[in-house]
């Protein structure tokens, strides 16, 4: 890794039209000094995810650039902390699948929203705790042992 690397955090190319997308644009940046990218979940569609990453991968590679993070989609019904089971498992469930995307595509880093505001103060500290679990495991996902 350089120091000083310029980045880009990209959500554009989902749903893109032809001529518009990763083979047109990552060459672009990386002639005009960028070196890595953070990915949002708009790029990764939810529907053959895996069969998107590779051919992203290839399209990082060619064009000389490096995908250093992906982003896990956040919000109110993804929202890690959440008091509601069922919501903090499909915030978990999606931040798991963009840790996948991490890993296939050689990045470094997944980066998460730990809750959704606003939070009252007297639900702010089991908040906390459900976003400490949800973190644990995030972790334990990345290194079980």
């Amino acid at each position: 890794m350089k120091s000083n690397e310029i980045g880009i955090s990209l959500s554009f190319f989902g749903g893109y039209e032809p001529g518009f997308g990763p083979d047109a644009h990552l060459p672009l940046m990386a002639a005009n000094g960028l070196s890595t990218a953070e990915v949002w979940p708009t790029l990764i569609p939810p529907r053959n995810r895996m069969a998107f990453l590779e051919p992203l991968r290839c399209s990082f590679e060619d064009a000389g650039l490096r995908v250093n993070s992906v982003h896990t989609p956040f919000g109110v019904p993804l929202d890690i902390s959440s008091p509601d089971r069922a919501v903090r498992a499909q915030g978990l469930s999606e931040a798991l699948r963009c840790l996948d995307g991490v890993r296939l595509l050689g990045g470094r880093y997944l980066i998460v929203h730990p809750s959704s505001e606003p939070i009252e103060d007297a639900e702010r500290s089991a908040r906390i705790a459900q976003c400490q679990e949800s973190l644990r495991v995030l972790g334990d996902a990345v290194d079980p042992d």
